[in-house]
């Protein structure tokens, strides 16, 4: 396949179809391609977090936001997974 854009599209389209295991995978590649994309983490983490994968799923959303401190997804997929975890006040 393509570039890494290319692995984003796709696993989106696996996103929208709720195939989010084959949307993880695209994800990765796209990362394992560019991983100074925030776009490329942050879509990964909204996938685990549909897997109820949320440690993975905050991993993702902090790595996007280290990349991009103000991307509004990743902070709201971080504050998703951490209350998720049980962790409410930090995800508050």
């Amino acid at each position: 396949m393509g570039d890494a854009n290319d692995w984003k599209n796709k696993g989106n389209d696996f996103f929208k179809n709720q195939d989010f295991n084959s949307a993880v995978e695209c994800f990765t590649k796209a990362i394992e391609l560019d991983s100074s994309n925030h776009i490329f983490f942050s879509n990964r983490s909204g996938a685990y977090a549909n897997l109820g994968q949320y440690e993975q799923s905050l991993e993702d959303a902090n790595t996007a936001l280290k990349i991009s401190p103000s991307h509004t997804n990743s902070i709201s997929r971080k504050g998703h997974a951490l209350l998720n975890l049980g962790k409410i006040e930090e995800s508050i």
